[in-house]
């Protein structure tokens, strides 16, 4: 594993207290020392400790082993199928800091955790998204909306409000890492944005014992989603604006502002788009609605084919 020499006496970071050295820069591995408190943080510095930079390496055989004692098959369908029913535990409770037999080997280069807001506001190059309005006395504060009504801030200070169809939070810099506290509280329910594929959560709801995502994703020229197919839901792809080649079940055509695309379970689809940016709602609609009820097969447009052939 990999720690870095800490800067302050964190309480945000698990930390590596190094044992022998068996190498340049590479320790045997003493105890793990899960968030302390500032006091104990201190005290670690001062008996050399580094922060646990969550960055593990091991042979694939040995995570297999690993999930076979635990009663798992450690194969991929079986494991797709069973997602479910593994312990939802951080590899470093459930593994990592059980091992008796593992090195951490001392990274000198600079280092930030984006786990939490506070860590990632701090790397923000803006301290508001979206529509916000702010007034008085406000400092060191970052907003993100990504509601269609706007968010106001009057006169505070050292805070991370966050907006979305999910939830709002509103946390203390200093206190956001608390948020991985409360499992349940914000289920995922979109993706987060990048250059070629943005997506934005609509509406979420749940009815007769069915969940109903409704998002909109803009796509830019020459990028596609990946070949894949859902178990648990069906979807319905509405275009809203531009123009797509549409791929399901290996079959291809056109598609334009207007067209209403019907994706049933189990089906392999995917779109790309063949102008500027290709834009249309998502409705996502079954048992369950998560992401992890994503199977992927390629992700490359031009592989697509190669797969179908196959």
């Amino acid at each position: 594993m990999i720690g870095t020499q800490p800067t302050t006496p964190s309480t945000k970071f698990g930390y590596i207290k190094p044992g022998k050295e068996l190498l340049d820069c590479i320790f045997k591995v003493n105890s793990f020392h899960e968030k302390p408190d500032e006091t104990t943080a201190t005290e670690l510095i001062n008996e050399s400790a580094l922060w646990n930079c969550g960055i593990y390496a091991f042979r694939l055989r040995y995570i297999k082993s690993q999930l076979e004692y635990r009663g798992f098959k450690a194969n991929y369908e079986n494991l797709r199928l069973n997602y479910s029913t593994l312990p939802k535990k951080s590899i470093d409770y459930e593994i990592i800091e059980k091992e008796t037999n593992s090195v951490v080997v001392r990274y000198d280069g600079m280092w930030r955790d984006l786990g939490t807001w506070s860590e990632l506001s701090n790397m923000l190059n803006y301290s508001t998204s979206g529509q916000v309005i702010t007034y008085g006395n406000t400092l060191n504060t970052t907003v993100i909306n990504e509601l269609d009504i706007p968010v106001a801030v009057i006169g505070i200070q050292n805070l991370i409000v966050a907006a979305s169809p999910s939830g709002i939070l509103v946390s203390d810099k200093n206190q956001s890492h608390h948020l991985k506290n409360l499992p349940g509280l914000f289920q995922a329910s979109q993706e987060p944005n990048c250059e070629e594929k943005q997506t934005r959560t609509i509406d979420f709801s749940k009815k007769n014992g069915f969940e109903i995502l409704t998002r909109r994703v803009c796509i830019q020229y020459g990028s596609n989603i990946s070949y894949h197919s859902h178990q648990e839901r069906e979807e319905t792809w509405i275009i809203i604006e531009g123009e797509g080649e549409v791929v399901i079940d290996g079959l291809f055509w056109y598609v334009s502002q207007g067209d209403v695309i019907k994706i049933p379970k189990l089906s392999l689809h995917s779109i790309r788009a063949i102008t500027t940016e290709l834009m249309f709602i998502e409705l996502q609609k079954g048992r369950v609605v998560t992401q992890d009820d994503t199977t992927e097969h390629c992700t490359q447009w031009e592989h697509i084919k190669d797969f179908i052939r196959i």
